[in-house]
């Protein structure tokens, strides 16, 4: 009698059904918009007829045995809306992968402005000939030490170099303030750390020589002024002083590189389509890397006199 009451859902309906859901659940990840409204779709359809399709799978049952009809209906209605929710699942934790990267930004550009840290954002040589020392060292080993946290770093050795060996138990210290949660590969062959973030260096940038440049010479407008941005392509370990070298390399965001993960442009990272920067006014901003280069080079450039309009980035 169940079974009787019960509509009996056509194969061919299936068929077509297993075919759009597979279709939706195929589409790459470049498209995620398109698939998070594919699933809402799929999702309110199951919501609507699943229970039904269900019941009524399960009344094609022959002698104890599932037939093919069954399987292959199981299969469309449960099988592919759950294959079709694991890249949404992935797209939420890059989403909050790129936040935190946002936030870990914010507070680099929020300490560089502060004036007690301003003589240390910046590799600087001693007047003796020491080593260059990186401004992420001088900023964060010393903050860690001077708000006494339950950890303190190890200590680092200014009469040699950062890739000295007396230096390198400090490079292995692990800073999440300066690591892109979104990296697949966080630590070099030795185990020192790379970071995600660099400053912007190289004629007319905030950072042209070696201290940064004060305030008052900045004339091309604070909310227009990169300050630091994500260089994960870059490889650079957080102690080592080098940053964006905007004199030497390519401008772009996520250019191509030798190998995976590499890239030598102005701005890389491990975000899909594009990179995170902080502006001189404190101001965090996700670049696309579609944005135009001369548009880009106006950013990074402190004194050149360029206009940009907020539109255009």
């Amino acid at each position: 009698r169940m079974k009787e009451r019960l509509p009996r859902i056509p194969w061919r309906l299936w068929s077509l059904v297993a075919i759009m859901v597979a279709l939706a659940g195929s589409l790459g990840p470049a498209i995620d918009g398109l698939r998070a409204h594919l699933f809402g779709y799929f999702a309110t359809l199951w919501i609507a007829v699943g229970p039904t399709c269900c019941i009524s799978l399960a009344t094609q049952f022959r002698g104890g045995k599932p037939t093919a009809k069954f399987v292959l209906g199981w299969l469309a209605g449960i099988g592919f809306p759950l294959f079709l929710c694991l890249p949404l699942v992935s797209t939420a934790r890059e989403a909050g992968r790129r936040t935190q990267c946002l936030s870990n930004l914010r507070n680099i550009g929020l300490t560089s402005l502060q004036s007690e840290n301003r003589e240390r954002i910046f590799p600087a040589r001693s007047a003796d000939g020491k080593p260059l020392v990186s401004w992420r060292t001088n900023t964060y080993v010393y903050s860690s030490r001077e708000e006494r946290t339950d950890h303190v770093p190890p200590t680092y050795d200014f009469s040699k170099s950062w890739d000295d060996p007396a230096n390198l138990a400090l490079g292995r210290e692990h800073f999440r303030v300066l690591t892109c949660p979104s990296n697949f590969n966080p630590t070099d062959e030795m185990g020192r750390f790379f970071t995600a973030y660099a400053a912007a260096t190289g004629p007319m940038t905030a950072f042209p020589k070696s201290q940064a440049l004060p305030p008052e010479q900045i004339t091309d407008g604070k909310s227009t002024i990169i300050l630091f941005g994500e260089a994960s392509g870059l490889n650079i370990v957080w102690t080592e002083p080098r940053d964006i070298d905007t004199a030497r390399l390519p401008v772009g965001i996520n250019l191509p590189g030798c190998r995976r993960g590499d890239s030598h442009g102005t701005l890389s990272s491990y975000h899909r389509g594009g990179a995170n920067v902080v502006f001189a006014d404190g101001r965090v901003k996700y670049l696309s890397e579609q944005i135009d280069p001369s548009v880009l080079k106006a950013l990074l450039t402190a004194t050149g006199g360029e206009a940009v309009d907020d539109s255009r980035f």
